[in-house]
């Protein structure tokens, strides 16, 4: 099987040191990566060797000034506020944003009044009686191998009674 372009960039580096390259073209691929990246090394030595070392001692004191950590001086407990809120300002302002839509949410579910059971903006509140003071809600059933009914009955006084009666298929009606 012929060796992909990718592979033989991979052993030239030494990187697929299990790929053994098949004499012909794909070697000759392999001996021209080889030499261009020996190419490309000696000409950023070159480079690098051209620049003075006064300035690169430079540069590298410019780095260390840079991500040196600061002197901390004694300060006002102002300062010492402001420069904690300078910190941690991402951590603030993500939390409040977060509160802010947290309170949004909570604001368009709520019902509309105390009473009101019908929901806020969106129309969807939780109803939060006791079973036995809410109606059933079970309009069919599906039962494999029989047949289900649902009954809703209500009494004199005006609550309501959910039977559900299921019964196998096989049985014989008017029994």
């Amino acid at each position: 099987m012929k060796p992909r372009d990718s592979e033989l960039m991979q052993a030239a580096d030494r990187e697929h040191r299990d790929l053994t390259v098949p004499a012909g073209d794909a070697q000759a691929k392999v001996d021209a990566i080889a030499e261009l990246g020996e190419l490309v090394r000696g000409h950023v030595e070159l480079s690098a060797d051209a620049v003075p070392d006064a300035k690169f001692a430079a540069m590298w004191k410019r780095i260390d000034e840079q991500t040196a950590a600061p002197v901390v001086e004694s300060r006002g407990l102002l300062a010492r506020v402001t420069a904690w809120f300078d910190r941690y300002r991402s951590h603030i302002i993500t939390g409040a944003v977060s509160a802010g839509a947290v309170a949004a949410i909570a604001i368009m579910v709520r019902p509309s009044s105390p009473g009101d059971s019908s929901g806020g903006a969106l129309g969807n509140s939780i109803n939060a009686q006791p079973v036995q003071f809410r109606p059933a809600e079970v309009e069919s059933l599906d039962t494999p191998g029989g047949t289900g009914t649902v009954f809703h009955l209500t009494d004199a006084d005006g609550r309501s009674t959910t039977v559900i009666w299921v019964a196998p298929e096989d049985s014989v009606e008017g029994l």
